[in-house]
């Protein structure tokens, strides 16, 4: 009897041990299965991320802002910033600090795009770096999923005319402009920026860049007693658009903000509803 009974102990010990080894082995094989997982998932990262364009002439350094909510599966829209005369630099970061840089950080939950912020160079104005900016949406285009019928451009001040000219050149490419405080005429920001250099537009020249623009979805902003850029550069602007038969352009003036409007513009909560509402 004793005899049997230390042959059951024994054969339960042995089959606990076995038990024990299955069970350890197992657990090994998740671990290295989970391992494995964890090493082949990407990393997607988001919020404003410094960026290098390389190739770039004038422009070396940009940010493109990535919403939390992105996903590489989906396109998502995507919008380019172009900043005011004071964020000119090499830094490329000052210009995130002003306009629609700041109405994101407030306001996420309104701005699910991809947001590029190029930075012009101090003393130069946006048709020095038209080839860097093209290279600046070429590359994130590449970089990220995008939903190329909603690409959108704006901008304030110095971006604001900025917005309305390079808006024009590459009509094929937005879907709509949003320009602050600017206005569409190189005339005033030559004398403004003192560059003597930027030719003089002939009329046929404003007048193209109005018929490439009267079918955009435009929604404009100005301040009524802007103290920098006087408010008739938006208000003469828009007036040609419609006279050319512009149907799809709005325009919101601000009284007493002065040069700021874009702080009330990119508050709107209309906006970016709709901006991305807007597609090709």
């Amino acid at each position: 009897m004793l005899r049997e009974n230390n042959f059951n102990r024994k054969a339960l010990f042995l089959l606990v041990v076995l038990l024990l080894c299955v069970s350890i082995g197992c657990a090994h094989v998740d671990n290295r299965v989970e391992s494995s997982v964890k090493k082949t998932k990407k990393v997607i990262c988001t919020g404003f991320i410094n960026k290098t364009l390389d190739e770039g002439k004038l422009m070396k350094r940009y940010v493109v802002y990535v919403p939390y909510e992105y996903n590489p599966q989906t396109g998502m829209p995507m919008i380019v910033f172009l900043h005011g005369a004071g964020e000119r630099g090499q830094n490329g970061l000052l210009q995130t600090e002003v306009g629609l840089g700041t109405s994101i950080r407030r306001h996420p939950e309104r701005w699910k795009a991809i947001v590029v912020f190029p930075q012009c160079p101090a003393g130069r104005f946006y048709n020095d770096i038209e080839s860097d900016i093209d290279l600046c949406i070429e590359k994130t285009l590449k970089e990220y999923k995008i939903d190329k019928k909603r690409v959108y451009l704006t901008g304030l001040s110095m971006g604001g005319f900025g917005t309305w000219i390079y808006g024009a050149k590459r009509a094929d490419l937005f879907s709509a402009l949003v320009p602050i405080c600017g206005g569409g005429e190189l005339g005033f920001i030559k004398q403004r920026l003192g560059r003597p250099e930027i030719p003089d537009e002939t009329p046929q020249e404003v007048e193209q860049r109005v018929q490439r623009l009267k079918d955009m979805p435009i929604w404009a902003f100005h301040g009524a007693d802007d103290d920098v850029v006087p408010v008739d550069c938006s208000r003469n602007f828009v007036q040609k658009i419609k006279s050319a038969g512009g149907t799809k352009i709005q325009y919101t003036e601000y009284p007493g903000v002065k040069h700021n409007s874009w702080v009330k513009a990119y508050d709107e909560i209309e906006l970016p509803k709709w901006l991305f509402l807007q597609h090709k």
